[in-house]
C-alpha cells in the first residue's frame, strides 16, 4: 500500500490498475494513434489492448511497420491488420500521415 512505509510500496499510478487506467484514458483522449512497430519481436499485450480500445474508441491507427518485417511480425495478424487504417515502412511516413489525418480532422 502507498504511503504504508514500505520501501517496495507503489505510488497508484505506479500499479497495474493505475497504468490500465491511464493507458485508456490517454487513447480514450487521443486524436490518432501511431504505433511503432519496428524492430519488435515478441507481443506485447499491452499495445495489443491499445490497439483494440483505439478501434473501439474509433480513434485512427497508424501503423509503422516495415514490409520485410511484416512475415515474421507478432502485429501481423488479420484482426491487427483489419483495425489498422494505415501500414508505412517508417517513421517518418507514420508522422504524415497523422499530420494529414489531423489535419483534415478524420
Amino acid at each position: 500500500i502507498y504511503g504504508s512505509g514500505s520501501p517496495t510500496a507503489l505510488h497508484p499510478f505506479e500499479t497495474d490498475k493505475g497504468i490500465t487506467t491511464r493507458d485508456r484514458s490517454d487513447i480514450q483522449a487521443c486524436d490518432i494513434l501511431l504505433v511503432n512497430a519496428i524492430g519488435i519481436t515478441v507481443t506485447s499485450v499491452g499495445t495489443a489492448i491499445e490497439l483494440g480500445w483505439a478501434d473501439a474508441f474509433r480513434k485512427p491507427i497508424v501503423m509503422v511497420l516495415p514490409k520485410k518485417e511484416q512475415p515474421t511480425h507478432p502485429f501481423n495478424h488479420g484482426m491487427v491488420r483489419e483495425i489498422t487504417g494505415y501500414t508505412v515502412e517508417n517513421l517518418d511516413e507514420g508522422l504524415y500521415i497523422c499530420q494529414v489525418i489531423l489535419q483534415r480532422g478524420q
